[in-house]
């Protein structure tokens, strides 16, 4: 993690264009780091803290939600403040944002790189963009699922073994409680793992095989390695928790199968306490007491995250169940400092984080204005799995309305 974020702060050093002196009241600038992955967001947030610290020159990180970075950029460029620091990651994007990127040519970070094989030139051969960071993909395993089912990963060791070890598991998917994949939905959130990453591994095999004729684009894919994805894809889909035909509407619901397994955990919960701030915490309050209590008949408690800290934290142990509601408006710190403290001595605690879920079309200023909507409708998936559960429809009431009083 060290080298990670040395790595970070030298991108943002090399890449600011700010006049950084010995003197820190000299520093003049300013950074805008329009992020790519919201899963760096924590770290990132970290480094750029770091580096105002060193310097004095601010440093902003906005992350973009998931699967809106083109749009996100858009918006972003056409203000007065732009982004200085962003995402240029293939070829047609150089061409789209090309003339808005430094050169990068002779900086010292350009010249500390051992190799020229992930940086983006423009067709004149300015040095656009650098690689900062070393992705790979695969098939992501639950080591404690396939232990479950009586393997270990050194059992998968070719296409032929994954393949007997998924059909067994999908043969006993009753029996187990869990099936061999998900679900390889179509959606258009979650289509590209297999319209792009999977089908990209076919295409480098092609390269392999004739490096030449994929030094531009090729005016034909001759589909050598095409028998291999159909493989690997009819074997997704058809050891799957979801129906082949359910495909194209998305099929496996990520947000719905939360909801149900946050249901199914807490329905019959002691106390749960429910934690919030900013914006968030009007509906905290309505939730932990209209729905839980009121509806769900489940005690709880709603806590502002700023009073978490002056008594709450001390009756919380491992078992305390917890749930944190993170928005995105100014008072995203306080939730934070209880998403920091709550791994510490909790080990039964959610977050429901705003920031995950992408708005589609809605810019990154407006994001935290409506980001308890967004808490608002995962809630919702919540409510319906446990009215289910506890066959106890929501409307039931004990005593309200039920008698004067």
């Amino acid at each position: 993690m060290k080298k990670y974020l040395a790595m970070i702060l030298a991108l943002v050093m090399a890449l600011s264009l700010v006049a950084c002196g010995d003197n820190q009241d000299e520093a003049a600038g300013r950074v805008f780091w329009l992020n790519f992955k919201p899963e760096a967001d924590g770290t990132l947030q970290k480094v750029a803290a770091m580096y105002t610290e060193k310097t004095g020159v601010p440093v902003t990180v906005v992350t973009a939600a998931s699967g809106t970075y083109n749009e996100t950029l858009t918006a972003e460029m056409d203000k007065s403040a732009p982004p200085t620091l962003f995402v240029v990651g293939n070829q047609a994007a150089v061409e789209t944002w090309g003339d808005y990127c430094y050169n990068l040519s002779g900086t010292d970070i350009a010249n500390q790189l051992n190799t020229d094989a992930y940086n983006l030139y423009d067709a004149d051969g300015k040095l656009c963009s650098i690689g900062y960071c070393y992705e790979c993909y695969g098939i992501i395993v639950n080591e404690d699922l396939l232990e479950k089912a009586g393997y270990t990963l050194g059992d998968i060791t070719n296409f032929e073994t994954l393949k007997a070890v998924a059909e067994d598991i999908h043969a006993r998917a009753s029996e187990l409680g869990f099936d061999a994949f998900t679900s390889s939905s179509m959606s258009d959130d979650s289509s590209w793992r297999f319209t792009g990453h999977l089908a990209n591994l076919e295409y480098y095999y092609e390269s392999v095989d004739d490096p030449d004729a994929w030094k531009a684009c090729p005016p034909t894919i001759t589909g050598a390695y095409m028998q291999n994805y159909k493989n690997l894809w009819d074997l997704y889909i058809n050891n799957s928790a979801v129906n082949p035909a359910d495909l194209a509407a998305g099929g496996f619901d990520a947000a719905d199968e939360f909801g149900k397994r946050f249901a199914e955990k807490h329905c019959e919960d002691a106390m749960h306490y429910f934690v919030g701030a900013g914006n968030q915490y009007g509906s905290t309050y309505s939730y932990a007491m209209c729905y839980w209590e009121e509806q769900h008949w489940l005690r709880s408690k709603s806590i502002h995250a700023a009073e978490f800290f002056h008594g709450t934290l001390e009756i919380v142990d491992k078992n305390t169940p917890v749930t944190l509601f993170m928005g995105e408006d100014s008072q995203r710190p306080l939730a934070e400092r209880v998403k920091n403290f709550l791994p510490r001595v909790c080990g039964n605690y959610t977050i429901i984080d705003s920031a995950e879920y992408p708005l589609v079309g809605i810019s990154p200023e407006f994001r935290g204005d409506i980001s308890h909507l967004v808490t608002h409708a995962v809630t919702q998936r919540i409510d319906a799995h446990m009215e289910q559960i506890n066959r106890h429809p929501m409307e039931i009431r004990r005593y309200y309305r039920q008698f004067p009083y």
